[in-house]
Parts: C-alpha cells; structure tokens; sequence
C-alpha cells in the first residue's frame, strides 16, 4: 500500500486541477503528466494522450523527447488555443487522468480502499513547478 503514496499524480491533485482556474497550474500539472513515467511509460503512449486531449501531433524526433514534448505542447497551448479551449483541455485531462489512476482501485474491494488512503495535510505554500512555471510565462509575456 506504500506504493500509493509514493505516486506523483493523486486524486488530490485531480481535485485541486479541476478547481483551480489558472493556466499556470494547468501547465505545471501538464509537466507532472509528461516527465512522470507513473501514467504514461512510453513517449508513444503520452503522444497518443496529448494527440487526444490537445489535438497537437507530434514528428518522430519530437516524440523521442518528453522534453520536447512538454515545450512544443506549452508552446501550442499559449499561441493556438483559447481560454474556451483551455478550460476544455483541462476537463479533458482531468477526466482521462482520473480513468487511468483510478481504474485499478475500482478492482479493490472497500478495505484495502481505505487502507491506502494517504493522510490528507494542508499545503503549507505554492509548488514550485507551478511557480517556476508561473515565472517562465510572465517573462514569455513581457511582465
């Protein structure tokens, strides 16, 4: 059941995601998503999501690099996609993310649900991805 707590991506971050209405979250989430191997453990598996959520296909050489991957999707969320869009994106993401970290659980039976229930603590400040993030595209926008 340690397993559990040890994942990058919680349902407690789906909740916080689906709440929270800045681009900024939304993108340092996208970076969970892409450098965690937790969800997607090929570059064809997390190309096929973003393919799927964004609408953004990818060349070969750009697949072969998580991290060019995160940049060119990044780069296409700021410059082709709406505000409309975005929060559609993120529904989307929310909802598939959701699908695949909890469609094992659904297999357990009620005992072992609770027992691998972390223990909920407040946050006591920002993320730092989020805030680096945060960082990075007030200088894409001159501020």
């Amino acid at each position: 059941m340690k397993q559990n707590q040890n994942k990058v991506i919680t349902n407690d971050k789906l909740i916080e995601l689906k709440n929270n209405d800045s681009i900024e979250f939304f993108v340092g989430f996208v970076s969970l998503i892409t450098f965690s191997k937790e969800l997607f453990k090929t570059n064809n598996e997390l190309s096929e999501f973003i393919k799927e959520i964004f609408g953004f296909e990818f060349k070969k050489y750009v697949v072969a690099s998580r991290t060019l991957m995160f940049a060119r999707t990044i780069k296409e969320i700021y410059n082709k996609l709406d505000k409309k869009s975005i929060i559609k994106a993120k529904n989307n993401t929310v909802f598939h993310i959701d699908m695949l970290i909890n469609a094992p659980q659904k297999e357990m039976s009620e005992d072992n649900k609770l027992k691998s229930t972390p223990s909920k603590k407040g946050k006591k400040g920002k993320n730092t991805t989020t805030e680096s993030i945060s960082k990075w595209i007030k200088g894409l926008r001159g501020e």
